[in-house]
C-alpha cells in the first residue's frame, strides 16, 4: 500500500507504538492503551488483529511485532479478555492517512485532499444527474406507451386491440432496457473519468505540469534508484530543476524525454540513455547538454567503458562545453576535439534561418548571422535563447544580430544581465561583463 500510494499504512502507524502494548501487564491495561490510540484488538481466524475503530482498516498483530502474536500475548497476559467487558477510555491519538515523506509536504497534501473532495462531490453530482435523466427518459417512454395503448383501444377491438397493446408493451420493455444500458455505460465512463488519484499519482501529474515541489516530494518517496546512471555529478550535488511541461515523469520522480526515438532518463542524481549501442549521436549530445545544465560543465561517467569513451568522443568532435572528471576519459575528449574543426551549430543556424525568413514581413527584425572571430570586441547584450538543447547568446553590433553558442554555465552567469549591457568578447570566446569574466 505504501509503495503504490505513498501514504503511511495503518500497520506502520501502529507499529510506532508497539512498545506501549508490550509494556502492558494485564488485559485491562492493554485495552486501555488500545483505546488511547482509537484501536481495538480482536480475534480473527487463529490470531489477533488490530482494527482502527473509525476506518475499520486492520493489521495482523504479529506483523506489528512478533511478541504481539496471540500465543505470545496469552502466555504473558493470560487467556484473552474481550475489550467489551472492560471500562473504556477516550482516544488520545488516532490513525489518519498522511504522506509517507521525508520532505515538507503539508501544503501539497492539503491541495491533494481538497482536489479529492472536489472530485468526490463532482462525481456525486454527475451520478445524481444521470439518475434524474434516466428516470425522466423512462417516464417519457412509459407516457408514450400509455398514449399509444389509449389510441389502440380507440382504433381497435377484440384480438386486434390485444395484439397492438401487447406489441406496445414489448417495445416499452425493450426501450427501458436500452435506457438502463445507456445509464450503465454513463456510470462506467463517469467512474473512469472521476477516478480518484492516489497521492503518488497526483504528485506525478503535478510534476508533469512543471511543479518542482511535487517533483521533490515524488523523489523523496522513492525507496531505491529506479535506473542505472551513466552521467553523475562530481560532488554528489542534486539537481532540483522542475520537469519541462509535456514530458513524462515516473512515480519515482525520473524525467523521461525522447530524442530521435530514444529515451533519456534523468533524476536529481544522474542521467541514463536507453539502448546505448544503437542511440544516435543526436541523442548522446542531448544527454550531455542535460548533464551540463543539471550538474555544471564537469561531470563523472560510469557504466560500460565503451559508452563512456563514446560520450567523450562525441563531446570532443562536437566541441561541447563539458569536461570529464576521469583523466583517461577527458583525454579522449581532448584528442577528439583536437582533430575536429569547430562545427557550425545546427541549433544556431536554425534560429538564424527562422529569424531572417521573417524579415520581409516584420521590418524591425535585424539581419541575423553566426559569430565570427572578426566580431571580437564590445557588443551589446540582446538576449538568450535555447534551441534544440543548445544555449545561444544574442549580441548586437548596431546593425546586425550576432548569434553565439554558449555553455549552460555561461548562460547562468549572463541571465541577470540587462538588455543593452556592453559585453567584451575575445576571439577565444572569453566573455567579460562589467562585473565579471566568463570562460568559454
Amino acid at each position: 500500500m505504501e509503495a503504490m500510494s505513498g501514504e503511511e499504512s495503518f500497520r506502520s502507524w501502529i507499529a510506532q507504538y508497539a512498545q506501549h502494548f508490550l509494556d502492558a501487564t494485564d488485559w485491562q491495561e492493554f485495552h486501555g492503551i488500545a483505546d488511547a490510540y482509537n484501536v481495538r484488538l480482536q480475534i480473527r481466524a487463529n490470531g489477533f488483529v488490530f482494527v482502527d475503530k473509525e476506518s475499520g482498516v486492520a493489521a495482523k498483530a504479529s506483523d506489528v511485532h512478533r511478541r504481539l502474536a496471540k500465543p505470545a500475548l496469552e502466555a504473558r497476559l493470560g487467556k484473552f479478555v474481550d475489550a467489551e467487558t472492560i471500562h473504556r477510555r477516550a482516544a488520545q491519538k488516532a490513525y489518519r492517512k498522511k504522506p509517507l515523506q521525508r520532505v515538507k509536504t503539508q501544503q501539497l497534501w492539503n491541495e491533494y485532499l481538497a482536489e479529492r473532495s472536489i472530485r468526490r462531490e463532482l462525481h456525486k453530482a454527475k451520478q445524481a444527474l444521470i439518475r434524474v435523466e434516466t428516470a425522466e427518459r423512462i417516464r417519457a417512454a412509459k407516457n408514450d406507451a400509455a398514449n399509444r395503448r389509449l389510441t389502440a383501444k380507440l382504433l381497435f377491438k377484440g384480438v386486434a386491440r390485444q395484439a397492438n397493446c401487447f406489441a406496445i408493451n414489448i417495445a416499452l420493455g425493450s426501450t427501458i432496457r436500452a435506457i438502463h444500458r445507456h445509464a450503465g455505460e454513463q456510470y462506467r465512463n463517469l467512474a473512469q473519468e472521476s477516478r480518484q488519484l492516489t497521492w503518488l499519482d497526483w504528485l506525478q501529474a503535478q510534476a508533469e505540469k512543471g511543479r518542482s515541489d511535487a517533483l521533490e516530494a515524488l523523489r523523496a518517496a522513492r525507496r531505491a534508484s529506479p535506473f542505472p546512471k551513466t552521467v553523475i555529478p562530481v560532488n554528489q550535488s542534486r539537481d532540483s530543476s522542475p520537469a519541462p511541461q509535456g514530458v513524462q515523469v515516473t512515480k519515482q520522480g525520473a524525467i523521461i524525454e525522447t530524442v530521435a526515438g530514444y529515451a533519456i532518463r534523468r533524476d536529481e542524481a544522474g542521467i541514463y540513455l536507453d539502448d546505448q549501442d544503437r542511440a544516435p549521436d543526436e541523442a548522446v549530445i542531448a544527454m550531455l547538454h542535460h548533464a551540463t545544465n543539471m550538474f555544471g560543465t564537469t561531470v563523472k561517467t560510469q557504466g560500460r567503458e565503451s559508452f563512456q569513451l563514446r560520450l567523450a568522443r562525441v563531446a570532443g568532435l562536437n566541441h561541447l562545453q563539458i569536461h570529464f572528471h576521469d583523466p583517461a576519459i577527458e583525454k579522449v575528449r581532448l584528442d577528439a576535439r583536437a582533430i575536429a574543426p569547430v562545427p557550425i551549430s545546427r541549433a544556431a543556424q536554425s534560429y538564424i534561418d527562422e529569424r531572417n525568413s521573417k524579415r520581409n514581413r516584420i521590418s524591425d527584425i535585424p539581419f541575423h548571422r553566426l559569430w565570427q572571430a572578426s566580431d571580437a570586441g564590445q557588443l551589446a547584450f540582446s538576449g538568450l535563447r535555447v534551441v534544440d538543447h543548445q544555449n545561444l547568446l544574442l549580441v548586437s553590433n548596431g546593425d546586425e544580430m550576432i548569434v553565439l553558442p554558449i555553455s549552460p554555465q555561461q548562460r547562468r552567469h549572463l541571465a541577470p544581465i540587462a538588455r543593452g549591457t556592453r559585453l567584451t568578447i575575445s576571439s577565444q570566446l572569453l566573455i567579460q561583463t562589467p562585473v565579471q569574466g566568463l570562460e568559454h
